[in-house]
C-alpha cells in the first residue's frame, strides 16, 4: 500500500480542442471536490480534504463533542458518518504514501481524543484511544475503501472484455458474462495480443 515518493517531474503537454485552440496547462486542478495533479501526489487532495474534515469537526464542537449528556458511542457514530466520510471522500484511488497516511491518521486521534474527552497528560497510547472509542486506526478505512473500489472496478472490466469476446476459443459456444474472473480476462487479452 505504501511506496517511496517519486522525485518531483511535471510533464508539460500540448493540449488542441477541436478548432485548433490550444488549452491552458495547469499543474493541478479541482474537480468534484477532489483535487487532480499532473504528478502522483495526492498531497493538495489530502490537504483539502484535511482542511474541510477539520472545518466539519468544528463545527460540531459546540452542539456535540462538548456535550457531556451524549454517550460516547453516539459520538463516534456522528463523527463517522459525518467527518470520515469528509476525510476520506475519493481515497479510492488515492496513491498513498506513507508521510499521508501518517497525517490522516494524526487528524483521525486527534479527532477522536477530542471525542473522547481524552486529554494529553492522560498519557494514553494511540491504540488505547481506538479501544476506547471502539474504532479502528485510518488506514483500515483506506485498505476497507480500496478493496471496496477494486472489486466493482474488476467486475466492470471483466463484463467489459467478456461482453467483447462472448465465445469460447473455438467459437461453438457463448462463455456466460458472470464465469469470466480474473483468469478469464488474463486469458482473453492474451488470446488478443
Amino acid at each position: 500500500m505504501c511506496q517511496s515518493y517519486p522525485p518531483s517531474q511535471s510533464a508539460s503537454v500540448r493540449i488542441t480542442a477541436g478548432d485548433d485552440t490550444v488549452l491552458k496547462s495547469v499543474d493541478k486542478f479541482c474537480y468534484l471536490g477532489s483535487y487532480l495533479s499532473n504528478t502522483i501526489s495526492v498531497d493538495s487532495d489530502i490537504t483539502s480534504r484535511l482542511a474541510k474534515a477539520g472545518c466539519a469537526f468544528g463545527k460540531l464542537q459546540r452542539r456535540l463533542w462538548g456535550v457531556h449528556d451524549v454517550s460516547g458511542e453516539t459520538k463516534v457514530a456522528v463523527y463517522q458518518a459525518v467527518v470520515l466520510t469528509t476525510l476520506l471522500h475519493g481515497c479510492e484511488t488515492w496513491t498513498l504514501y506513507r508521510r499521508s497516511i501518517r497525517r490522516l491518521d494524526q487528524f483521525h486521534l486527534r479527532c477522536l481524543r477530542r471525542t473522547a474527552g481524552i486529554k494529553w497528560q492522560d498519557r494514553l497510547t494511540n491504540t488505547d484511544v481506538l479501544q476506547i472509542c471502539g474504532i479502528t486506526g485510518i488506514e483500515a478505512f483506506l485498505l476497507y475503501s480500496k478493496d471496496s473500489y477494486d472489486g466493482p472496478v474488476m467486475s466492470c472490466i471483466c463484463q467489459t472484455i467478456a461482453s467483447q469476446s462472448r465465445y469460447s476459443e473455438d467459437n461453438s459456444w457463448p462463455v456466460p458474462v458472470h464465469s469470466v474472473g480474473l483468469s478469464g480476462v488474463i486469458k482473453i487479452l492474451s488470446r488478443r495480443t
